[in-house]
């Protein structure tokens, strides 16, 4: 059976007697939480898992020497958030402030001659881009807010900060596969399908747009969301509450079926089917097709349909597909010229044939 198989793991670093914090994720699930750990236990699990990406949540380098702080640092510190200095390695090892910061230097050392793709992460940086601001609210309520709008599951009831930082790490690690991160400096910081429309969001007087996959409790907002996509085609619209649990329940049940949806302020506000394709051709890789691409009339022009697309297309690359492709009606000129600013290109003339019309 093909499954979605690549992983990351994101590192919350403690001090010596601390130890260390490992998250491994999927695209879809907190597959493995581990505390405690020391830095050649964490070799092993990254060897074990064999990720794409490891990120860790610790400088990977000291300010240059005389200086007291990074120019990430600052970047950082001016654009999204609050961050502790890190300064020249003379200062750094002397004294016992910065253990941990040692102990994550001895981690980007150890991890430096595996065939593994680290980074540097922020998880502080990497909540505020996906939740918002904290003000004044508390920082575990925040973050636990944050964890659940990411729509992870397998996710412990009961996580600590510093579990919660390494899966957001983790997180940050994907979305840095995905091409949806930035950098500054060495720190890399969300800024893909839950964020880039931040501003054009806030400009609206909403909240930022999460992409997650579905849920048995999303049913009710996705059958309006379809009927809104069947329009006034009465064949194409959907069924019943009760007659759609069975199928939703299928949908969510089979690991080649990604039904994703975008929502704001707890709103579900657009959805989209990604299937992946078992394939003889190719080399054996597979390919995928995106279909059901719907964004409520409200929050059309906001992003959220971009959203939505980069999330899937992750999700195609991550497993393994040559390509992606959809079918667009030849009447959706403005559609058109969305599908390519995601570099999807026009290759011919699409057929289909419905059976439930005359």
């Amino acid at each position: 059976m093909l499954r979605l198989v690549a992983r990351w793991i994101g590192v919350d670093v403690g001090g010596k007697r601390k130890g260390f914090d490992v998250a491994v994720v999927d695209e879809r699930r907190v597959l493995e939480l581990k505390g405690g750990v020391d830095c050649d236990e964490v070799v092993a699990v990254v060897e074990s898992v064999k990720p794409a990406v490891v990120a860790i949540d610790s400088p990977c380098c000291c300010a240059p020497e005389g200086q007291t702080t990074r120019d990430g640092e600052r970047q950082l510190s001016k654009s999204i958030c609050g961050i502790r200095w890190t300064p020249d390695e003379r200062r750094v090892h002397a004294s016992p402030y910065y253990a941990w910061i040692v102990e994550g230097l001895a981690l980007f050392e150890a991890l430096a001659p595996r065939d593994v793709e680290v980074i540097e992460v922020f998880p502080t940086a990497s909540w505020t881009r996906w939740y918002g601001k904290r003000r004044s609210q508390a920082r575990s309520a925040w973050t636990q807010q944050g964890l659940a709008s990411l729509g992870l599951t397998d996710v412990p009831a009961r996580t600590n900060q510093d579990q919660r930082d390494a899966i957001g790490a983790a997180v940050t690690a994907r979305q840095h596969t995905h091409g949806l991160t930035e950098t500054m400096g060495t720190i890399v910081v969300p800024a893909g399908c839950v964020t880039f429309a931040r501003g054009i969001l806030e400009r609206a007087g909403m909240a930022s747009v999460v992409v997650r996959r579905a849920t048995q409790s999303d049913l009710g907002a996705l059958l309006s969301l379809y009927e809104e996509l069947a329009a006034d085609k009465i064949t194409a619209m959907p069924g019943d509450h009760h007659s759609s649990e069975a199928p939703l329940a299928e949908i969510l049940a089979d690991p080649r079926h990604e039904l994703a949806v975008a929502v704001i302020d707890d709103q579900l506000v657009g959805a989209a089917d990604l299937l992946v394709v078992p394939n003889l051709t190719h080399r054996g890789e597979p390919w995928a097709i995106v279909e059901n691409v719907i964004v409520t009339c409200t929050a059309r022009r906001t992003g959220v349909g971009r959203a939505l697309m980069e999330h899937l297309i992750g999700l195609a690359q991550s497993a393994g597909c040559y390509k992606l492709q959809l079918i667009s009606g030849t009447h959706r000129a403005e559609a058109h010229e969305f599908y390519r600013s995601l570099c999807l290109e026009t290759v011919g003339d699409g057929f289909k044939i419905y059976f439930d019309e005359k």
